[in-house]
This record gives C-alpha cells, sequence and structure tokens, in this order.
C-alpha cells in the first residue's frame, strides 16, 4: 500500500515496541488497530498505519472492523491523503460494496471537501440503504447544496423497501433548514410522524430549528410544547428563533420558564439572548417603544443569567460587556472586562473590540490599547480601526490620526473612523481634506463616510461643497440609502438651500419618520411655518407614526405662527394617541406660545411638575413673559420657582440676579398702583 504521504517516516519506538507486544501476547491485529486509533497522538497514528499494512502483508480477512477506526480517524481531523488511499486499498481487497464501509467512504470524502468523489462512491453502489443516503444527503447539506440534498430524498423516497430513520429524517431537515424550504420541512414533518420518531429527541430539536430558520415560529412552538423530553438544546433553540425575530420578550419569558423547568441555562442560551440585544440595541432593544424601565430589568436578568453559567466562556464575556457598552453603561462594561483579566482569561479580537466600545475615557482606552499590545493585536485591521474611532470619540484625535498614519492597509473603515473623529469634534475642515484624499486613493465610501462628510459640510454650512459631496453620493449610487437622503435632507437645509432639500425628499420612493421629521425642522428653518404643518398632515395620511422629534418641529412652527388652540390641540393628541411623553423641548415650545399669547397661567401650569434642572430655563422664560405682560402675580410664582428649586450653582446665582432685575420692574408697577 502506498504511504499516505508519499512515504512513511521511521517508525517509532513506540511502534516497535507494540510489534514486539502483539507478537508475544498473539494480541489480534485488528484489536491492536481499533485501541491505537482511540489517541490523537502522531505515535498512534503511525502504529495504526503500520498495523494495516502487517495485516495486508499476512493475508487477514477484509472486514470493516480494520479499516473504520483509520476512515473515522480521516474524518475526524480532515486527512483527505489518508482516506483515498484507504479506500484504494479497499478497491483493492475487492471490499468496496461493504455497506458499513461504503458509508464511511461517503462520509469521508464529504468531510473531507471532496463531494464530487462522494457522488461518485454513492452512484457506484447498486443498492445503497438507509445509512448510505442519510451519509449522501447530510454531505450535501453541509456543503451547502441544501437543494440537492432534499432532490437525494425525494429520490430515496421512490425506491421500494427503503424507511427513513432518524438519521435520515435529521439530514434532510438540516437542508430544510439551510434553503429556508418550509413546504418541503412540513413534507419531512408528516414523514417523521408516520414514522413514530417526531418526538425523538435530536428529531424534534431539528424540526424546531428547521421552522425556526424557515421564519414558523408557530409551528416551532407548537414542536416544542408536543415533546415529553426537552433537553437545553431544545429550549436554546427555540429561545434563539425568538430572539433572532426581534421578540425579546418572549425569549426572556422562556429562558424563565427553562429554570423552573430545572434545565440549566448554558453560554447558548445567555448568546441568544445578549447578542441579540446586542445586534438590536439602537432599534426594538433600545428604541423608544421600550420603557427604560423594561430595558434595565432585561439587562439585570442577564446578568442574573450570566453570573449562574457554571462556565463562562470568554463569548460569553464579550456578550455582556458588549451589551452593557450598546446600552450606554460603559462602567459596567469596563468593569465586567477588568474582572474578565483578573479571573485570568485572554481576551481574543471581539472581546478588545467590545471593550473599546465601552470606553468613556481616555485612560481607559490607553488602558486597552497597552492589553491588546500584550496579547499581539495591536496589528490586526479590526482592532485598529475600532482603536482609531475609540481615540476619536474620547477627544485623542492625535493618538488617532497618529494609528490612522501607521496603517498600511486602509480600508472604507479606517477612513471613514478618521473623519468621523474630525467631524465629531467640529475639525470639518480637515474632515472634508481626509475624504478628498480617500476619493483620490481610489477607496469608495460607504454610507457612513457621506454620512459624517455631509455632518462637515452642515457644520461649515457651505452649499458648494455640499452641492459636490452629493453629486458623488448620486454617482456612487449610494442615494438610495435611508439614512444617507435624511443626512442629505438635513445639509441641504442648514446650508440654505431649501429647494434642494425638497428635491431630495420628493425624490424619495421611501419616507421614515425621520425624514417627514427633517423636511418638517427644514420648513420650521426657513419660517416657511404653513408649509411645516402641512407636511405633518401628509406625514400622518401616509400612515408615518410621528415622534417626540417631530412634535418639537411642530410646536415650534405652531410658536411663529401664534397657533395658540393647534399647539395645545397636538400637546394633547401627542400623549392621548401617539403616547408620547412631553419633554422639556416640548414644554418650552408651548411656554413660549402661551406667554407670547398672554395666557401666562396655562405656562405656569404646563411648568409644574417639570424636572428641577430642566424647568430654570423655561421659568425664566415665562418671568420675561411676565415683564411683557405685567403679571406680577405670576412673575413671583416664576421667582420663587427659580430661586428655590434644585441644587445651588453659579449658573442658577447668574439666572436668579436676571430674574432679579425682571422682577423688580414688575412688582415696583404693582406698588405704584
Amino acid at each position: 500500500m502506498p504511504s499516505a504521504a508519499g512515504g512513511l517516516p521511521p517508525l517509532p519506538d513506540s511502534y516497535l515496541r507494540s510489534q514486539d507486544f502483539m507478537r508475544s501476547s498473539n494480541v489480534s491485529i485488528t484489536a491492536a488497530l481499533e485501541s491505537s486509533t482511540k489517541s490523537p497522538q502522531r505515535d498512534h497514528f503511525l502504529e495504526a498505519i503500520h498495523a494495516l499494512e502487517l495485516a495486508n502483508q499476512q493475508g487477514s480477512p477484509c472486514s470493516h472492523k480494520l479499516y473504520s477506526p483509520l476512515l473515522q480517524w480521516s474524518i475526524d481531523w480532515r486527512i483527505a491523503r489518508l482516506g483515498r488511499e484507504l479506500h484504494c486499498s479497499i478497491v483493492k481487497r475487492k471490499a468496496e460494496c461493504d455497506a458499513i464501509l461504503a458509508t464511511y467512504i461517503i462520509r469521508m470524502y464529504a468531510a473531507c471537501s471532496n463531494l464530487d468523489d462522494a457522488d461518485k462512491v454513492f452512484n457506484s453502489l447498486s443498492n445503497p440503504d438507509v445509512y448510505m443516503w442519510s451519509a449522501i444527503i447530510l454531505a450535501h447539506t453541509n456543503a451547502g447544496q441544501g437543494s440537492k440534498a432534499i432532490e437525494l430524498y425525494r429520490s430515496m423516497l421512490q425506491r421500494q423497501g427503503l424507511r427513513p430513520d432518524a438519521h435520515m429524517f435529521v439530514a434532510v431537515l438540516k437542508a430544510c433548514a439551510a434553503t429556508a424550504a418550509s413546504r418541503e420541512g412540513k413534507l419531512v414533518h408528516a414523514h417523521t410522524i408516520e414514522s413514530s420518531v417526531e418526538l425523538v429527541l435530536h428529531v424534534g430539536n431539528t424540526l424546531i430549528d428547521m421552522y425556526v430558520r424557515c421564519g414558523c415560529l408557530e409551528d416551532a412552538h407548537m414542536v416544542f410544547e408536543k415533546m415529553p423530553k426537552r433537553d437545553v438544546v431544545t429550549w436554546n433553540v427555540l429561545i434563539a428563533g425568538y430572539s433572532c425575530n426581534g421578540h425579546d420578550d418572549k425569549a426572556f419569558e422562556l429562558c424563565q420558564k427553562m429554570q423552573e423547568e430545572s434545565i440549566v441555562p448554558d453560554n447558548v442560551t445567555f448568546l441568544s439572548l445578549v447578542g441579540a440585544a446586542n445586534a438590536r440595541s439602537i432599534g426594538n432593544f433600545c428604541c423608544e417603544n421600550h420603557e427604560p424601565d423594561s430595558i434595565s430589568q432585561k439587562l439585570e436578568y442577564a446578568l442574573m443569567l450570566f453570573n449562574k453559567l457554571p462556565n463562562r466562556s470568554l463569548a460569553a464575556w464579550s456578550a455582556m460587556i458588549g451589551m452593557y457598552s450598546e446600552h450606554g453603561d460603559q462602567a459596567k462594561a469596563f468593569c465586567l472586562y477588568l474582572d474578565l483579566l483578573q479571573r485570568g482569561l485572554k481576551p481574543d479580537i471581539v472581546t478588545f473590540v467590545c471593550a473599546l466600545k465601552a470606553c468613556s475615557d481616555l485612560d481607559m482606552a490607553k488602558c486597552i490599547h497597552f492589553h491588546i499590545i500584550e496579547s499581539g493585536y495591536q496589528l490586526d485591521r479590526q482592532i485598529q480601526n475600532c482603536l482609531i474611532a475609540t481615540y476619536g470619540q474620547c477627544g485623542s484625535l492625535e493618538d488617532a490620526r497618529m494609528l490612522f498614519d501607521a496603517m498600511h492597509n486602509r480600508c472604507v473603515v479606517t477612513w471613514s473612523s478618521m473623519i468621523s473623529a474630525y467631524a465629531q469634534y467640529g475639525r470639518d475642515q480637515e474632515s472634508l481634506e481626509l475624504f478628498g484624499r480617500m476619493l483620490h486613493g481610489g477607496v469608495k465610501p460607504n454610507h457612513v463616510t457621506y454620512f459624517y462628510a455631509m455632518r462637515s459640510c452642515t457644520n461649515m454650512t457651505a452649499l458648494i461643497l455640499s452641492l459636490l459631496v452629493y453629486a458623488h453620493v448620486v454617482d456612487t449610487g449610494w442615494d438610495s440609502h435611508m439614512q444617507v437622503k435624511n443626512t442629505a435632507i438635513d445639509m441641504f437645509a442648514k446650508c440654505g438651500s431649501l429647494a434642494d432639500a425638497c428635491s431630495v425628499f420628493q425624490g424619495m420612493p421611501q419616507r421614515s419618520v425621520v425624514t417627514w421629521s427633517t423636511i418638517i425642522s427644514a420648513y420650521v428653518q426657513h419660517s416657511e411655518n404653513e408649509l411645516s404643518l402641512e407636511c405633518f398632515n401628509g406625514m400622518v395620511q401616509e400612515g408615518i407614526k410621528p415622534n417626540s422629534v417631530t412634535y418639537v418641529c411642530l410646536l415650534s412652527a405652531c410658536y411663529h405662527l401664534g397657533l395658540v388652540n393647534q399647539g395645545s390641540h397636538h400637546l394633547y393628541t401627542m400623549q392621548t394617541i401617539y403616547g408620547i411623553k412631553p419633554t422639556p423641548e416640548h414644554r418650552n415650545c408651548l411656554v413660549e406660545l402661551f406667554g407670547r399669547a398672554g395666557q401666562l397661567k396655562e405656562a405656569a401650569d404646563l411648568l409644574q411638575g417639570m424636572p428641577e434642572e430642566s424647568a430654570v430655563v423655561a421659568w425664566t422664560s415665562l418671568l420675561n413673559q411676565c415683564k411683557a405682560h405685567g403679571n406680577a402675580y405670576i412673575a413671583e410664582q416664576c421667582f420663587d420657582s427659580i430661586a428655590n428649586d434644585g441644587p445651588k450653582s453659579c449658573v442658577r446665582q447668574v439666572i436668579q440676579c436676571k430674574s432679579m432685575r425682571l422682577i423688580n420692574p414688575i412688582l415696583l408697577g404693582r406698588i405704584g398702583e
């Protein structure tokens, strides 16, 4: 037999000792072969090969017991050349029709990414059994050819005398899951019921996974409820299904029930909950539809679950750090990172990225940067990009630029990180210069790059530059991106071109609440207040639900037009119809609106219960209106609120002095009366 590697290396001493032992003890070669393959050590591997050669020389009968251990070895360790030579040896000894060996050979070629040879072996079989069919179906599934796997399953069903078993169903259900073939999956589900294996644990788990991947959560839950026995995998699959499809509340509820049934959550459970929450941190998990208390409760529950994990994986630590970081609790995230280090765990790239996002000051950033260098990850491009972004956010633009200049393999993320750092700190000239260098170097911008380039144009109120940047956006096709277009509307409006802002808006096939709020704000900025109100009506007619920002723009328009009744109506609908709680910005707009109309009592009533620090400016504004309307009673109320509410500070004292100057003439006027 030819060697697996073009000639075997010299035999080790352990092999020679084993041969002496076999001769003296009359141990069968098959037994020695089977025992030698239980360990992945190199010496045992060589012993197994030479034992097989010795069996060939002695003319021992060929059986699957002789070859199966080595074939399994080649499957486990993806040793293609060994597997092929074993196949050649089996063919020479005319044992290729052995059912067990044929199944092993198909699995071996599939494991070694040689699907063509696996197909050749399978097609050469005159009457493949259910195990061979399972092997070839699973081979195509694992190779990403789910449709072919389903086709093979259909072919097998047409054969007489073949009844799929649990392993076969698992193989074809994985193919249905991989291709999101829900129709075929439901057909296979029916076959599992006919074969009475639907509720077998690993079949049930695969059924749930198939339905989850096909988006059929109700069907997945139905199978879950029918299963008499459920293990941690069963729960994890369904929890991940709900979590990945945006049903976080249901996922958390299932996790609680899981523990009530004495099933201990593991790292996979935790990552299913926390990973999805991180992915949607700006979306479902931390949006206006979620109350802060609800978010905090989920964070607390996630931390409790994390603390209960018997063996926390590095991925679980990274996910927990990332979850707190995305939620804005950088201090807690950094404490978890330090705790990880104190426990002797070595961070990987994902951990460092999550920890860098948790940096709220420069000292933290430099500390993590030092650990990155110690771990040897300082040249990883993802780490370098994250460091540039982190230094930029911490205000150390010099450190960010030093890292940027030292990088030889810059990608669009690298350029965008540095451009955004300059833009966020008002260094707009440098931001746009870098944007120009990026274009000159042939790097194609993405939506993030354009966002910060347009933000710099906005800050500079540079209309010509704005037009040039947006022309480039159109040329590269990014004008179809909603965030880019929303930014362009805001940019043109603030650069003085309402016409260009309207042109971008009107060219959008789809508009979000941000789009509508931006154009309403643009009309208000350009004193087109009536048009802003008309625009709001159009927004509601299109079924777009306004948000808090929309109402700030709307109330501002009412103020400029002096529409007191309409402003009051919008405040009412904002709270009762859309469930938006008034913010200080809303109240300030209304106070100015009521005050300007002389409705000072209504304005004062509106400020009752407003957070103290936020109310100071509003009370001062109302005091100005009291002076204009000569209302001493409300003026005293304003002064008392300014003087007595909240902690003392230099700013508060300045406001109080100003309020004294305002109230004295009012009080003197009342005394004179």
